[in-house]
């Protein structure tokens, strides 16, 4: 898939001289595993690398080849899938005039991947359970709560008020139930955690561990059939796909079922939206252009008047992708409207319509009444 983003040439070169003297984060600062000058460098090649390759009035982005083990896609010219949360290059790009983007990201796609790939390989997940009974089941609200010693309906209310402590424990979930799926131990998880701002020591890490496996049992045997294929010769077969993989080891076996399930549902999804947007004349999304498969994520430009239907449609054609590789497992996908390529794309939305995020936040307006 390849795509022409357009640029603002003054914020690009904000963001290189913003780069390059950003201070560091609290959570930046040096420990044993996480050193101060590689999240030095790793700001610099931002600034240098990506913003310098930006720097001009389209960026023509290569994506969708297929080079990484678990089946993911990559991108080049530049890599915009790995982009630092607060790098500020995203915000660089624009749609063309009288265009938005339609951004649209999976609700938590590898935790319901993992929870398919258990009921496939192991025959039981409590995940797959809490799924069913609610499709819109929050894994890190959860396990905040189990931490915390409250009720799961506790913590949805201390997240919707924007509770401090509530939001810290999340993060903390959202780390565990990111980084132990793929067999980390507690030394490699300190580090792994400054990635999600979390700062724990190497006891907490294992203490946190214990009680992520005590939340989902199952794990226990998902890692027992990972360890036999890493020590019988390391040929992994992919649920539902069929597809093998070799070499595997322990980690990057433990991460291939689960993530690879994701990778098929979301280059499943980026084919379904694509054939919308350029063989069904009588479809929302026809005329509008496919930009970039983040992932989870899918990037579209659409015409204005008629973006909210179009983002519709994408979560529609997104869900349908999702239901066909996780069959036992209600999907979620939340579409956003932005005037700007963002992070923190949000679904704004009043009595059914969709409203468009602009990037001064405060000024936002019904999409079909914008001009």
């Amino acid at each position: 898939m390849a795509r022409v983003f357009g640029v603002s040439r003054e914020i690009i070169r904000d963001v290189r001289r913003g780069l390059r003297w950003q201070p560091l984060k609290p959570e930046e600062e040096k420990s044993p595993f996480h050193s101060v000058d590689v999240v030095s460098v790793d700001r610099e090649t931002s600034a240098t690398t990506y913003a310098v390759t930006v720097e001009r009035d389209h960026s023509h982005v290569t994506g969708g080849i297929v080079t990484h083990n678990t089946g993911r896609t990559s991108c080049s010219g530049p890599n915009l899938q790995n982009q630092g949360k607060d790098s500020g290059v995203r915000e660089c790009f624009e749609p063309r005039p009288r265009m938005v983007y339609i951004i649209c990201d999976y609700d938590s796609q590898e935790t319901r991947t993992l929870a398919q790939s258990l009921l496939d390989l192991v025959g039981r997940s409590s995940l797959a359970e809490k799924y069913k009974a609610d499709p819109d089941y929050d894994p890190h609200c959860d396990f905040a709560a189990q931490m915390m010693g409250i009720s799961y309906e506790e913590a949805i209310e201390r997240k919707a008020a924007g509770d401090p402590e509530m939001k810290d424990m999340r993060q903390r979930a959202k780390a565990a139930n990111f980084g132990f799926p793929g067999g980390l131990g507690a030394k490699a998880f300190v580090s792994y955690a400054l990635g999600y701002g979390v700062k724990i020591t190497i006891p907490e890490a294992e203490a946190l561990k214990k009680a992520w496996f005590a939340s989902i049992p199952e794990m226990t045997e998902y890692f027992a059939l990972v360890n036999r294929i890493a020590r019988g010769g390391g040929i992994l077969e992919q649920v539902r796909s069929g597809r093998l993989r070799g070499g595997v080891g322990f980690c990057d076996g433990a991460n291939s079922w689960f993530q690879g399930l994701a990778s098929e549902a979301s280059k499943t999804a980026a084919y379904f939206v694509a054939k919308e947007c350029y063989n069904n004349p009588k479809s929302p999304l026809y005329g509008c252009r496919p930009v970039m498969l983040i992932h989870d994520e899918l990037i579209l430009e659409a015409p204005i008047e008629r973006a909210a239907a179009a983002a519709a449609e994408v979560e529609k054609q997104m869900e349908a992708a999702m239901a066909l590789w996780c069959p036992d497992i209600p999907s979620r996908s939340t579409p956003a409207l932005c005037d700007h390529w963002t992070k923190d794309a949000d679904q704004c939305s009043k009595k059914g319509l969709l409203f468009l995020g602009r990037r001064q936040r405060e000024t936002r307006r019904p999409v079909n009444n914008y001009t």
